[in-house]
């Protein structure tokens, strides 16, 4: 496996170096474009009033061009109510252990109506439609007694679909809650945010502030790893198909500059 990941790792820079052709329009030039990027990240503590382990993680970009302002946001979380201790990709059946089983809970933001700074009361604020799903993990182990995330068993009940919903940040970035119609408050506290006019970078898995091979490389270590696996991060899940695959690696390359 690990040589086939070095071969998709190649192929896909190779694309990207060839893909990168700036150009620069008058048009364009002559743009007077406004922007500011924000990034939210913290633990999940409180669903409704059971305590849950989890994070978010929320970024967005507000746009002016030429007096036309424009909004654009994504949004995730998870969260679980039971701590379990994850399983190495190919680690042996433990004794007894006929299955390992992982749930949690999964929303994410599916379009989003308002993105702002400052909006009513709040410090930021992302209004829209949401999904939300109670979700469980049943693997088993291979022939050989190892659990290699090849078999399992997924069952996503949903708790909201297309659902309105907010996600406020409070308290001067501190704290945040998620509020979904038909789903339990989700709260925590921020762990780290940005506010700026400088890009924030899809695919930036190290926080260097740059997409670059090291980031692909990482997201290539986690590769085949599903939720309940140590090396899974939902972070890194950018498709949210709960599964780090060649999508996932493709969008790294896409995102990586030449």
């Amino acid at each position: 496996m690990k040589r086939s990941i070095c071969v998709l790792m190649a192929a896909m820079l190779t694309l990207v170096a060839f893909a990168f052709v700036p150009a620069v329009t008058k048009a364009e030039d002559e743009m007077q474009v406004q922007q500011t990027w924000v990034q939210v990240a913290g633990q999940v503590e409180k669903f409704g009033s059971d305590v849950a382990w989890g994070w978010l993680s929320a970024h967005a970009k507000m746009q002016t061009i030429n007096a036309t302002s424009a909004e654009w946001a994504h949004a995730h979380a998870f969260w679980t109510t039971s701590l379990v201790t994850p399983m190495e990709l190919g680690e042996h059946c433990r004794p007894g252990l006929e299955n390992f089983t992982f749930s949690f809970y999964f929303a994410r933001l599916v379009s989003a109506s308002t993105v702002a700074l400052n909006y009513s009361g709040y410090d930021f604020y992302i209004g829209g439609l949401w999904d939300a799903y109670n979700v469980t993990f049943v693997y088993y182990p291979n022939e050989e007694g190892d659990f290699d995330g090849e078999n399992f068993n997924v069952t996503m009940e949903p708790l909201a679909t297309n659902a309105t919903g907010e996600l406020h940040v409070t308290n001067n970035w501190t704290l945040f809650e998620l509020s979904i119609s038909g789903v339990k408050l989700v709260s925590g506290s921020v762990h780290h945010y940005f506010v700026g006019s400088m890009e924030i970078e899809i695919g930036d898995c190290t926080g260097e502030g740059k997409v670059d091979i090291q980031d692909l490389a990482h997201v290539a270590h986690a590769y085949g790893s599903k939720p309940g696996f140590k090396g899974f991060d939902f972070d890194m899940d950018f498709d949210n198909n709960f599964e780090i695959d060649v999508g996932d690696l493709a969008t790294v390359a896409a995102n990586i500059k030449a």
